[in-house]
């Protein structure tokens, strides 16, 4: 089953266009995921040149790209908008269809500035740059989303042996995002529920890696031995309820 956009957010894109209401279109867009043609963690930004200056081309769902397009990447529309590598370059969403929208650089910075505002994890995770220390920095003092597979048990409680961690199939690793737009364009609608990652450490599964938004590109695996040294100081630390 290939990837489907959320569809309650699909929708406010869309009655946003036919209402003509830009500040809700943007504001839909921050929690959207995009599907976008070819790679831009590569380098393969899909641009075409207009009248009006240089273009990114981008879709709300699968059905909606070209015939004949080739590979494509779904990416959190935050991180096109951290990402963004031109200040002058707009942003064409679902091109040629009736639901098309032009978003011109200065809607870019508009929007980029909303999703620092509403997922600010993810745009210091940018501003990191990949630097371990700084990453590992952010996500401890953090909230994440922990997912829950939907074969297991409905617990959403981390402290049930029963609970459902998403385990990889392959090693012993276990997923988590660090936010509910990054799960949704990996697992897309799985459960999940959103806790600090000091709370996760110490319920944490001994043995298990971490994989901090899995096969995104400014993902991070985050090793058993390190999650245990992180789990074992974290148990001896007073918790916030304790008196």
């Amino acid at each position: 089953m290939s990837w489907q956009p959320d569809e309650y957010i699909l929708g406010a894109l869309h009655d946003a266009v036919h209402r003509g209401d830009p500040d809700a279109y943007l504001a839909a867009l921050v929690d959207s995921c995009l599907v976008v043609p070819g790679d831009p963690a590569e380098g393969g930004w899909p641009v075409v040149e207009t009248p009006d200056g240089v273009c990114v081309v981008v879709y709300t769902t699968v059905e909606a790209l070209p015939p004949g397009t080739g590979g494509y990447a779904i990416w959190p529309a935050f991180d096109l908008l951290h990402g963004w590598p031109d200040p002058a370059w707009s942003l064409s969403v679902d091109s040629g269809l009736s639901t098309e929208v032009a978003v011109e650089p200065g809607g870019i910075a508009r929007a980029a500035a909303r999703a620092a505002s509403a997922y600010p994890l993810d745009a210091v995770l940018w501003e990191a740059g990949g630097e371990p220390r700084s990453y590992l920095d952010a996500v401890v003092g953090a909230e994440i989303v922990v997912p829950i597979r939907p074969d297991g048990s409905p617990s959403r409680d981390l402290t049930d042996p029963e609970f459902a961690w998403w385990r990889a199939p392959d090693a012993p690793a276990i997923a988590l995002f660090t936010s509910p737009v990054r799960l949704r364009a990996r697992l897309g609608e799985a459960p999940w529920l959103v806790t600090r990652f000091v709370e996760v450490l110490r319920h944490w599964p001994d043995g298990h890696a971490a994989l901090m938004d899995p096969d995104h590109h400014i993902g991070a695996t985050l090793p058993a031995e390190a999650m245990s040294a992180m789990a074992a100081a974290t148990r001896h630390q007073p918790h916030p309820t304790d008196h």
